[in-house]
């Protein structure tokens, strides 16, 4: 069954937009008007899914290397309208809740009634739910395929000069200001990604309390040798936008390439410098031991 089977309103009453009571409309409507018209890349995925766009076509459309980045979005929708979570290791499921979380927020500002907010809340428990009683060997298996996921990702960025994004697992989990939507990330820049991400796992094996999740990385191909001054123009937006780190302010000496920050506006100054979006993820890095 695809999304247009599922989706039960006239196309002219959703593009309609005020002239549509989505107060009125049963919950589980309100939550895929939600979607429809959710600005960011969650929204696209499921306005193109709706279109009938292929998957090639939407990588084309965001710039992305491969379309690998699609399952999270896919799951993110599976998930809000019908509680169903697909396979994936437990930081994956984690993930899913921080995303779920992140349009129950939205939801609540958009507004939709408390019948469609429970119900977006009933979904989220599904998922959180959905690691209890499963058994070791097959936490371990998805463990394991995280990993070799891990492996692969960096295997495909060698060589990529770029900016890339990363945070920890708490930080995506429990927003810093939740009426942003922000959490700490990490936006640095490298000649070579895949090694730098890797001096980054390394480091945090003796002072991190968590494996970093990498988020984004954005290459900047045909500019490589201008790498630092596109860091820097990222840096400066940024800042001139209010997510620079507020402990930063405080003491220069500690975290000054850390922002509070959104994956959406990080999209959007990745778009306005003319960045290609290599990678787009949450999942927890570790290396093969």
């Amino acid at each position: 069954m695809t999304l247009e089977d599922e989706h039960p309103l006239d196309e002219r009453e959703v593009d309609a937009g005020s002239e549509v009571d989505v107060l009125a409309l049963p919950a589980a409507d309100q939550i895929r008007i939600l979607l429809e018209r959710d600005g960011s890349r969650l929204g696209d995925i499921y306005r193109w899914e709706l279109q009938g766009l292929t998957k090639p076509q939407m990588r084309d459309l965001v710039g992305a290397k491969d379309t690998a980045f699609i399952y999270s979005y896919e799951q993110i929708i599976d998930a809000a309208l019908h509680g169903t979570v697909r396979a994936g290791g437990p930081t994956a499921r984690r993930a899913l809740v921080g995303a779920l979380n992140s349009l129950i927020k939205k939801a609540r500002a958009f507004p939709l009634s408390a019948e469609a907010i429970h119900l977006l809340s009933d979904r989220r428990a599904l998922v959180e739910a959905s690691t209890e009683g499963e058994d070791e060997a097959s936490a371990a298996a998805a463990e394991q395929e995280e990993r070799e996921y891990a492996a692969q990702t960096l295997a495909d960025l060698e060589g990529v000069a770029g900016v890339y994004v990363f945070s920890y697992g708490w930080y995506l989990e429990h927003p810093a200001d939740e009426s942003r939507d922000t959490t700490f990330f990490k936006v640095g820049r490298a000649v070579d990604v895949a090694s730098r991400i890797r001096e980054h796992m390394g480091g945090a094996r003796t002072h991190m309390p968590e494996p970093l999740a990498l988020v984004r990385v954005y290459s900047a191909e045909g500019i490589g040798d201008r790498i630092a001054e596109v860091e820097r123009k990222f840096h400066r937006l940024l800042t001139s936008a209010g997510h620079a780190n507020p402990r930063w302010a405080a003491n220069k000496r500690v975290g000054k390439e850390w922002f509070l920050t959104n994956t959406d506006f990080l999209d959007s100054i990745a778009d306005v410098l003319g960045l290609r979006t290599m990678f787009i993820g949450q999942s927890e890095f570790v290396e093969e031991t």
